[in-house]
């Protein structure tokens, strides 16, 4: 009986470890450039689907704090993008430069809220981060270069 009982905790352990979300929840890039315009800022979110059975993933893309586009990515793209932030060294997200915009990349897991900052977008200085930036506008539908 004592047995049957450790079995089922131990089942019980090993479903509800499996059963934890271990994927990224949602992927943010902003950028912000307050030297061009007063307020430039563009936000592009990278949501789950609200539908259950649907593993698609939505862009959404604000500007000046209205939302302009919202389209479905493939989860190929979207993994393109995940694998390109965990890529991301803390040496890439922490220049900081006297002049320039303001980038932002977050991400949740979980419990965890992760950010990435940089204060230029230069393939030279920082490359991942660039490139993952790159990744994230272009599945939203920007040229990074307009952006820079």
């Amino acid at each position: 009986m004592n047995s049957k009982v450790l079995c089922l905790f131990i089942f019980i352990l090993v479903c509800s470890c499996t059963s934890q979300k271990r994927e990224i929840e949602y992927v943010e890039f902003e950028h912000e450039c307050s030297i061009k315009r007063i307020s430039d800022k563009i936000l592009v979110r990278i949501l789950p689907s609200k539908k259950k059975h649907n593993k698609e993933r939505i862009i959404e893309l604000s500007y000046h704090g209205k939302s302009f586009v919202r389209k479905p990515i493939s989860e190929k793209e979207y993994q393109n993008i995940v694998d390109s932030i965990f890529k991301i060294s803390e040496k890439d997200s922490t220049m900081v430069f006297a002049d320039g915009g303001s980038n932002i990349i977050e991400y949740r897991k979980g419990n965890i809220i992760k950010k990435h900052h940089s204060q230029v977008l230069n393939k030279d200085y920082n490359n991942t981060f660039y490139n993952t930036c790159e990744l994230i506008t272009k599945s939203a539908g920007l040229d990074i270069t307009a952006i820079k």
